[in-house]
């Protein structure tokens, strides 16, 4: 698989991602584990959050797309933990 690209409900320092559908958290997994690159698309205002299903831990996926005003907290744990973060 290529790229794959997926959004999330919820973005947690310490429960990681979260979506509201307990059906796509399998689904994501795969995609994470087969695709030659895999993007997290969350905006700002899904930092902080927790949603009903657990997908996978803040520092699993190598890929964030977000907003500039994104929580800094954030931004400083993925730059630290060598994820790259898009913001635009």
């Amino acid at each position: 698989v290529g790229s794959e690209m997926c959004k999330e409900t919820g973005v947690d320092l310490e429960y990681g991602y979260s979506i509201n559908s307990r059906l796509q958290p399998p689904l994501y997994r795969h995609l994470l584990d087969n695709s030659r690159d895999f993007y997290l698309l969350a905006d700002r205002h899904k930092f902080g959050k927790r949603a009903f299903a657990y997908f996978c831990a803040i520092d699993r996926i190598a890929n964030v797309v977000t907003n500039p005003e994104t929580d800094g907290r954030y931004l400083a744990f993925y730059r630290s933990s060598g994820v790259n973060v898009y913001t635009g």
